[in-house]
C-alpha cells in the first residue's frame, strides 16, 4: 500500500488518485477501473455488453465488484423491452376483447375484431423492420397506443354489418360499406393529414410517431375495410334481425308517408291562419 501512495503522489499517478478510496493510512477501502469498451451501434449490442461485464465480474471472487456506467439505465430496458411490451400489448387486447364483447351485438363479431386487431399488430412489428423502427421505448408506447386506432376502424365495420338487414352476408357487407365506408375514409385521410406534418421535422421522437401512426392508420384501413368485409362475407355473424328487407323497406315507405302527412297538415294550418 505505501507503494501505491508514493505512485500516486507522482505526476502520473496524480491522474488516477480520485480512483482510490482509502480509510485510515494504508486500508485500501474500494477502488474503480476506468473501462472504455468498443463503440456500440445498436441496443442489443450494447445490452450483451453490460450483461457479459456484470456476469464476468459476478465470477470474480477476489473482491466485490460492481460494474456501473449512466447509460446503464437505459441498457436496463432494453433488456426487458421484448416482455413489456408483449405483456403490456396482451393486456390491451384482453381490454379491447372485454369491450368489443360488451358494445358489439354478436360474440362471433367480437371474435373477428379481436382476430383483426392481432393480424394488424403482427403486421406492424413485421414493417417496423424495413422502416428502420427498432424496438425501443419510443416504439413499445405507440405500439400500444396502436391498439386503440387498430380496433377503431374494424369495430365500426363489425358493428355497422351486425345491424343491417340484408338476406346474405354479401348483402350486409355492400350495405356495411355504403353506411359506413365513406366515414372511415374521411376519418383516414383526416388523421393523416394530422400527422403528415410530423414527416418533416429533425426531432427523433416525432419522427418514430409519425412512421408508427402511418403504419397503424394504413394497416388498420387495409384490414378493417378491406380484409373484414370479405370474411364477414364468407364467415360473418347470420343476420339475427327478424325483420326482412322488404319490411324495412315497408316501414320505411311509411315513415316517410307520415312525415309528409305532418308536413300537409302543418302547411294547411298555416295557410287557415288569417
Amino acid at each position: 500500500m505505501r507503494i501505491l501512495r508514493s505512485w500516486l503522489q507522482t505526476p502520473i499517478g496524480a491522474n488516477f488518485a480520485s480512483q482510490f478510496a482509502w480509510q485510515g493510512e494504508n486500508e485500501l477501502r474500494a477502488f474503480q477501473i476506468l473501462l472504455i469498451p468498443v463503440y456500440y451501434q445498436t441496443s442489443e449490442e450494447s445490452s450483451n455488453f453490460m450483461l457479459d461485464l456484470r456476469r464476468d465480474l459476478k465470477s470474480f471472487k477476489a473482491a466485490d465488484a460492481h460494474a456501473y456506467n449512466r447509460l446503464f439505465v437505459f441498457y436496463e430496458s432494453d433488456t426487458s423491452i421484448l416482455s413489456s411490451t408483449l405483456t403490456n400489448m396482451a393486456w390491451a387486447g384482453f381490454a379491447v376483447m372485454l369491450v368489443s364483447v360488451l358494445l358489439l351485438p354478436s360474440l362471433w363479431s367480437a371474435t373477428m375484431v379481436v382476430l383483426i386487431l392481432v393480424l394488424i399488430d403482427v403486421a406492424i412489428i413485421g414493417f417496423m423492420h424495413f422502416w428502420d423502427l427498432p424496438l425501443n421505448m419510443l416504439t413499445m408506447v405507440n405500439l400500444i397506443i396502436s391498439i386503440g386506432f387498430s380496433i377503431d376502424y374494424a369495430t365500426h365495420i363489425c358493428h355497422t354489418f351486425c345491424h343491417c338487414v340484408g338476406r346474405t352476408r354479401d348483402l350486409r357487407v355492400f350495405e356495411t360499406l355504403v353506411l359506413i365506408g365513406n366515414p372511415i375514409f374521411h376519418g383516414l385521410l383526416s388523421t393523416l393529414l394530422g400527422v403528415s406534418v410530423l414527416a418533416f421535422t429533425r426531432s427523433y421522437v416525432l419522427r418514430v410517431f409519425f412512421k408508427m401512426m402511418t403504419l397503424v392508420l394504413s394497416l388498420a384501413f387495409a384490414h378493417g375495410v378491406i380484409l373484414l368485409p370479405v370474411l364477414l362475407s364468407l364467415i360473418g355473424p347470420m343476420n339475427s334481425r327478424k325483420e326482412p328487407v322488404k319490411e324495412a323497406l315497408k316501414n320505411f315507405v311509411k315513415g316517410l308517408k307520415r312525415d309528409n302527412r305532418r308536413e300537409n297538415s302543418r302547411e294547411c294550418a298555416v295557410e287557415s291562419l288569417p
